[in-house]
């Protein structure tokens, strides 16, 4: 064996980095960023889990409206039926809506202290 060979301080091993071919980092890095742009349309992109989440919410505001308007509907097709079928039904409505009265009736209004119409008729 050679003396300079032993008298030479032992090489520490090369870095990770330094082992892999470069071909190979390039194939990684290529992967990596791949894996990035698909989580990014994935996640944030036209269509993505983020656009499903707010269009889900959305359509269940939507659909609380509906039944909302639903239940509405169905109250007044009641009162509908009930106006065209049910005479007692309408003179209530045609009583406290308008104001109407029968002939030989007196219609009184009470009026409570401190409104409008009070004002009016100082």
């Amino acid at each position: 064996m050679n003396r300079s060979a032993m008298t030479q301080e032992p090489r520490p091993p090369k870095s990770l980095a330094g082992r892999v071919p470069q071909g190979v980092r390039w194939k990684v890095a290529i992967l990596v960023g791949l894996l990035v742009a698909w989580a990014y349309v994935f996640l944030v992109g036209d269509g993505g889990w983020l656009d499903l989440r707010s269009e889900r919410e959305r359509l269940a505001t939507m659909q609380f409206e509906v039944d909302r308007l639903q239940t509405q509907n169905d109250s007044l097709r009641q009162v509908l039926v009930r106006m065209a079928n049910d005479p007692s039904f309408l003179e209530k409505v045609a009583r406290e809506k308008f104001g109407m009265i029968k002939p030989g009736e007196h219609l009184y209004l009470i009026k409570k202290p401190g409104t409008v119409a009070d004002a009016k008729s100082d």
